[in-house]
């Protein structure tokens, strides 16, 4: 049903282009989705299929509407949607170690290799630590393989949060982790490769709640450039933010702090 909706709303799509420019041609169709105009010939016509992802990631290079989007795909596959994928309770503890989540990037990387000896590669991390993860993400069907031999990650657009007040004991030790991450980077990585920064101010308590979604905002417009304009994924990288109070909370009996 996906394939066939998505089909048809391309093809409304180039032909409504088509009717103010006679001339707009299928490659320049394809060059604006950037797409190989055979491989867009043969979708067009039925005779190929695209993936889930690829199918949405088209959907954002044409800027649909989040109306549309739900209409295509349903309220809760559209990406970007206001409610993300939640992540049931009893596989949260897969986070509780930040590989898990590098392991499911890499399978988006370009010259994937399904071995736990390229995945180690590329994370830096021994080749039995990712077997034993592969296990439990298989074990759970985060990830599953494909009668052609491709994996699918299966937490795509997905969140660990019903609200920003989530603070499980997984996600602590995920944070935690990824803090240790972002501290040898700033010893390892170029300027170049790397942003690392902080803002301190005296602040009314009172503003949190309204900075979190501003944070939650961010987190999701940072996505959306990330899946709109990567022409190519070739590393995968974190984006942590973190907002907490520097100033220690005065106690309630009045006693001084130490």
């Amino acid at each position: 049903m996906e394939q066939d909706r998505f089909r048809l709303f391309l093809q409304d799509e180039y032909l409504r282009r088509r009717s103010g420019n006679p001339n707009y041609s299928l490659r320049s169709f394809a060059k604006s989705l950037q797409l190989d105009p055979g491989s867009l010939s043969q979708f067009l016509n039925g005779r190929r299929k695209y993936s889930s992802k690829k199918i949405k990631n088209i959907a954002l290079q044409l800027e649909v509407d989040q109306a549309k989007l739900q209409n295509l795909f349903g309220a809760d596959s559209a990406p970007f949607a206001e409610n993300y994928q939640l992540v049931e309770y009893e596989k949260m503890h897969l986070l509780a170690n930040w590989y898990y989540l590098g392991i499911l990037e890499c399978v988006a990387l370009e010259g994937f290799q399904p071995t736990p000896q390229w995945i180690g590669k590329q994370l830096g991390l021994p080749a039995c630590v990712i077997s034993l993860a592969l296990s439990q993400l298989f074990a759970h069907k985060v990830l599953t393989i494909n009668e052609d031999g491709s994996w699918t990650n299966h937490w795509q657009f997905f969140t660990t949060q019903v609200n920003e007040n989530v603070d499980e004991i997984p996600l602590r030790q995920l944070q935690k982790q990824l803090l240790e991450k972002a501290a040898q980077s700033i010893e390892e990585n170029s300027a170049e490769e790397k942003s690392h920064s902080s803002y301190v101010s005296a602040m009314d308590a009172e503003l949190v709640p309204e900075i979190k979604e501003e944070i939650r905002l961010f987190r999701q417009k940072i996505a959306k450039l990330i899946e709109q304009k990567s022409k190519k994924r070739d590393t995968v990288y974190c984006l942590q933010l973190n907002l907490f109070p520097q100033t220690l909370k005065n106690k309630m009996n009045g006693d001084e702090n130490v």
